[in-house]
């Protein structure tokens, strides 16, 4: 009986060192604000579209489009990355209207995270003193590909039922 307790010990040390491993690996890059943020009227030409997120993407794969209501690409113009903040240049053809910032980054382990920052730009109007500077965003949440945290997942949930199983092993070879 000792023989089994001390085996399902180290099989539960074991399991535990394992699962703190990936929780690090499941944190993903977050979008932490925009300029334009979400639902910002816009009322003069901004120098530069920034996209801050809380942590550095890997510099390839990261992209800005923006798309006007009939999801009409308005800028080709290339994303630009400044260590956890991604830019382009204001485009100067942007006319009044409802625009959408669609953004895609890669984090730096793998993680492709997108998302829409909906938007509008009424040069004519008087400037909304709550808009004049970035804000965090509140809504909508970017949209992340989980799909390596759920192998990670299943392999974890593996690797502890494996060492359960070895541990079992040994506990009845012993006796």
């Amino acid at each position: 009986m000792k023989t089994l307790l001390k085996s399902f010990a180290i099989s539960s040390t074991m399991a535990a060192l394992v699962l703190a491993v990936p929780v690090s690996a499941l944190a993903h890059t977050e979008l932490t604000s925009s300029n334009p943020s979400s639902e910002q009227v816009v009322t003069s030409a901004l120098s530069r579209i920034e996209i801050t997120f809380s942590e550095p993407p890997i510099a390839e794969g990261n992209a800005i489009a923006i798309v006007d209501e009939a999801g009409s690409e308005i800028s080709s113009q290339p994303a630009q990355l400044d260590g956890a903040t991604l830019f382009t240049e204001w485009p100067a053809e942007l006319s009044e209207g409802n625009y959408s910032l669609n953004y895609r980054v890669v984090a730096d382990d793998g993680h492709v995270v997108e998302g829409t920052i909906p938007f509008s730009f009424a040069p004519d109007v008087t400037p909304d003193i709550t808009s004049a500077t970035p804000m965090p965003l509140i809504a909508p949440a970017p949209v992340a590909d989980d799909s390596q945290a759920t192998n990670t997942t299943t392999w974890v949930i593996a690797l502890v039922v494996g060492c359960g199983i070895v541990g079992a092993v040994f506990a009845r070879r012993r006796n």
